[in-house]
């Protein structure tokens, strides 16, 4: 594993000098601390493949968020519940999502509604297999680790 510190220029010329997506479908995970810039960096990213002829599809980590009534959503110890555990996601399905895109699948999406903390059923959004799929929400590289997925990891840092 190599771990190199790059600003998000460098990581992202870095990326598109690996040719991602050129011979077979690449993973692209980006985790970080919230409001880091993972979203940002993601949307870079596909506009530059994008520009070098590569297809791509993101999938958000926040679309898997367990619903906040839900009783896995872990509690502090007033009872409010925490969303920034990886427990807080509906990680399985995030794997496997990202999984089968890998694999050439096409999957659904869930869309979650931030203001009502819940999922909206029904208004799943179909995503297709790509050149490359990125991969994009704060636990997105701890739950991708043990995927059966060649993924390049990113590591986003705010700048203090």
């Amino acid at each position: 594993m190599t771990i190199e510190k790059l600003d998000w220029r460098a990581a992202l010329q870095r990326l598109m000098g690996m040719k991602l997506g050129r011979t077979e479908r690449a993973v692209v995970s980006i985790s970080g601390t919230t409001c880091s810039g993972k979203t940002t960096f993601a949307q870079e990213l596909e506009t530059a493949l994008v520009g070098e002829g590569a297809t791509v599809t993101t999938v958000h980590l926040d679309s898997y968020f367990r619903d906040k009534d839900d009783p896995l959503v872990p509690k502090d110890a007033d009872g409010r519940s925490i969303f920034d555990l990886p427990s807080s996601y509906h990680g399985g399905e995030f794997i496997s999502a990202v999984s089968a895109l890998s694999r050439g699948c096409c999957v659904d999406i869930p869309t979650f509604n931030l203001e009502k903390n819940k999922r909206r059923i029904g208004d799943n959004k179909l995503a297709m297999p790509a050149h490359v799929i990125i991969a994009e929400g704060l636990f997105a590289n701890t739950l991708l680790k043990n995927a059966k997925v060649f993924a390049v990891h990113l590591c986003i840092h705010r700048a203090i």
